[in-house]
């Protein structure tokens, strides 16, 4: 007989010293017979028993007996009505077994055998709740999974694997992605949730610059938290030329450029991210000199070039600590900064130090403020063991174990150059409160960062629970706690810190408007797709993407096409942090997984969906895409057999996944996979790929669901 079912193994409860579990078998047809269903222990169970529901609590049901011990087998006749499914009937019934630890062997004549193990403390770890405190700042990246979500009074059945049973997931997820679900901002609970207030709509007549400030922000925190490690040009187009396509223009408010934001930035990249968000048109960054052959922009970098383009920018570079001291950037003769002309005292990584930059030059220490640690002395220390650093004409090689691991370009008075080994930059997000509200800061004030992790700023992983926080440069970029002291694992590399003329409130309503007319309407350069799988299936193998559309592929409930991350409304940007909170509090979430997986377009894709503005058109952005190829082979691998573009294999070949987000039964949403790590990536993203065998399991401009099941009443985001 054909192996057509599946058994689905949960486990519900533990009662104390029972475990109970929920057992669905699924066959494939409308009209089929029923076979019992064998549970087999791998090892003697005081007890082992088919239970039913019965008010709030369960009771044994008869037949068949109830077994204990010697390994003895409980049948279960499915005797009961089937409920039917997109292409199947199922039956569900519910075992209790003694708390231990063991297996249980499922068996169907229908189904291939399932294993269910089981021990005496499943984990049911719940959040952990973070209250801000006095003198705190709010963090996006706590709050997205900290705010309460709603509770379901509806019983939905999305296993079934029907349009009736998934379509209120479905739009419940998109609702809470665009906002709909929410009377003001769709964000705006993760602020309040910790002490925050929601922002007015208005500027106040009082503390107007405070407001200001927080909106800027809140607004940046949005776009940049939990975006993935690494150069943003470079990711998009292959080249660092384009990082100003993403970081300078767009974000400052100059007409006349694409209206889009990147979805990847290194430290760099989040600096000058922070810089041109202010929207300052006195203090933008300018172009490269002629002579230096460059495209684009000059943007910050983790060097001490940076501080040529702080002052160049109208800003102050501020070095020393005893007092803090500004510094017109020297120039060495090959037209860089020399490193040994920044030279700071430990102070000056102190707040109370930081906070004496009050007027220097016109220029506080505030808000849009570059921290930076870069240029470290050139190492030639390898050992005997081949272990340690050489140099070799104009680079500094790092072995272990004679392996070359690393290569660092050497620069001025026996320092490295900019942006290599140790070098680190960041933006400070919101300073003091009191500064904000126009008070004289306290000496021992405090800062925030948005950051990559680089700084070593105390209780950054404290509350996060949406992924899991490392140590060192590339823990995670995210709004980060309260600081005191910046620190690097080098004593001697502290290069100054970058400071911009004072805000005063006549800037309070430029940065407002600033902040909702330029910032709000940037549309996010990226794409999304959503999956639906049955809970149990929280790891997705190889092997299992072959079943993908197969009986024993039910595990698979449904997978949207690909999506842009905004709509055709100004203000319909979706940003990482959106699709994260989508997945808060799922109905059903007990039976299913819902997900989403966010791509980086790339090369001619790209540019495609660039140039397509808010079209959300992604086969027509394809097909563009197909057209701009100037490769004839390329085309050709791409093409249908009668030369047409083929648009799956297009979307597949210039997408990379760089994030993968699922809900839990808890409610709170989990990153499992985030770029570069690609050994974490779901394989649910290679479906969209073509397999050895030529078959294309998921293709990107299709939408997924089984049986004869139509996804035509969902919403139109995702059709």
């Amino acid at each position: 007989m054909s192996k057509s079912g599946t058994i689905r193994a949960q486990f519900l409860e533990d009662d104390g010293g029972l475990l109970r579990f929920a057992v669905s078998v699924a066959v494939s047809g409308q009209d089929v017979k029923p076979e019992p269903l064998v549970v087999h222990p791998s090892k003697s169970i005081p007890r082992l028993a088919l239970i039913e529901r019965k008010g709030d609590g369960w009771v044994t049901k008869t037949p068949p007996d109830p077994v204990e011990g010697k390994r003895k087998n409980l049948v279960v006749d499915l005797d009961d009505p089937p409920v039917k499914g997109a292409n199947f009937v199922r039956w569900t019934v519910f075992i209790e077994a003694t708390a231990g630890h063991g297996r249980l062997f499922l068996q169907h004549p229908q189904c291939a055998t399932v294993e269910a193990r089981f021990s005496n403390k499943p984990n049911t770890a719940k959040p952990q709740k973070i209250v801000l405190k006095v003198g705190q700042f709010p963090r996006l990246v706590v709050g997205l999974n900290q705010a309460p979500v709603p509770k379901h009074a509806a019983q939905l059945d999305p296993l079934l694997g029907t349009a009736d049973q998934l379509r209120p997931v479905v739009e419940y997820v998109v609702h809470r992605l665009q906002g709909k679900s929410s009377g003001g901002h769709p964000l705006d609970a993760a602020w309040t949730v910790q002490g925050a207030q929601p922002l007015p709509a208005k500027l106040p007549a009082k503390s107007k610059l405070a407001h200001a400030e927080e909106a800027w922000a809140r607004q940046v925190s949005e776009m940049l938290t939990l975006t993935p490690y690494a150069g943003t040009g470079l990711a998009y187009f292959g080249t660092f030329k384009h990082d100003s396509v993403f970081l300078a223009d767009n974000l400052d408010g100059r007409p006349g450029v694409p209206k889009v934001y990147g979805l990847v930035h290194a430290c760099q990249h989040l600096a000058a991210f922070g810089v041109s968000s202010r929207g300052r048109p006195d203090h933008r960054f300018g172009d490269y000199n002629e002579k230096s052959g460059l495209e684009g922009r000059r943007l910050v970098s983790a060097g001490a070039g940076t501080a040529r383009i702080v002052d160049d920018m109208g800003g102050t570079w501020i070095i020393g600590g005893n007092p803090p001291t500004p510094i017109k950037a020297k120039q060495a003769k090959n037209g860089v900064v020399d490193p040994n002309d920044l030279i700071c005292a430990p102070s000056l990584q102190h707040a109370e130090t930081m906070y004496e930059i009050d007027g220097i030059n016109g220029c506080d220490f505030a808000p849009g403020a570059l921290f930076l640690m870069s240029n470290r002395p050139v190492k030639n220390d390898m050992n005997s063991g081949g272990n340690g650093s050489q140099i070799e004409g104009k680079y500094e090689v790092i072995y272990k174990g004679f392996t070359p691991v690393a290569r660092w370009r050497i620069g001025t008075g026996g320092r490295l150059a900019d942006n290599t080994d140790g070098a680190h930059i960041g933006f400070v997000l919101r300073t003091d409160p009191s500064v904000l509200a126009g008070v004289t800061p306290k000496k021992d004030g405090k800062f925030q960062l948005l950051d990559t992790g680089g700084f070593g700023v105390v209780g950054r992983g404290d509350g996060v629970t949406v992924l899991n926080v490392g140590h060192g440069f590339h823990s995670g970029n995210f709004d980060g706690p309260a600081g005191t002291m910046i620190t690097s694992k080098h004593a001697d590399i502290n290069r100054g810190i970058g400071v911009w003329p004072r805000m005063t409130v006549s800037d309070a309503q430029p940065l407002f408007d600033h902040v909702h007319e330029v910032l709000a309407k940037l549309r996010p350069l990226g794409l999304a797709r959503m999956f639906i799988l049955d809970g149990t299936k929280t790891k997705v193998r190889a092997k299992d993407v072959m079943e993908i559309g197969t009986p024993k592929g039910r595990w698979l409930l449904y997978a949207s096409p690909l999506v842009p991350m905004y709509e055709a409304d100004d203000l319909a940007n979706y940003s990482i942090s959106r699709y994260v909170w989508s997945l808060r509090g799922v109905p059903a979430a007990d039976q299913i997984q819902v997900r989403w997986s966010i791509y980086l377009p790339q090369r001619t894709l790209a540019q495609a969906l660039l140039d397509a503005g808010r079209d959300p058109d992604i086969s027509a952005v394809a097909k563009e895409a197909f057209a701009n190829l100037t490769n004839p082979l390329h085309k050709r691998k791409l093409s249908k057999k009668d030369g047409s573009p083929h648009v799956a294999k297009i979307l597949a070949k210039y997408t990379l996944p760089i994030l993968d987000f699922h809900s839990t039964p808890s409610g709170r949403a989990v990153c499992s996979y985030k770029f570069p790590k690609m050994n974490r990536m779901s394989f649910l993203n290679y479906a969209s790929r073509e397999a050895w065998d030529g078959k294309i399991r998921l293709p990107m401009d299709q939408t997924f669901m089984n049986g004869s099941e139509s996804a035509s009443g969902f919403p139109e985001y995702v059709r």
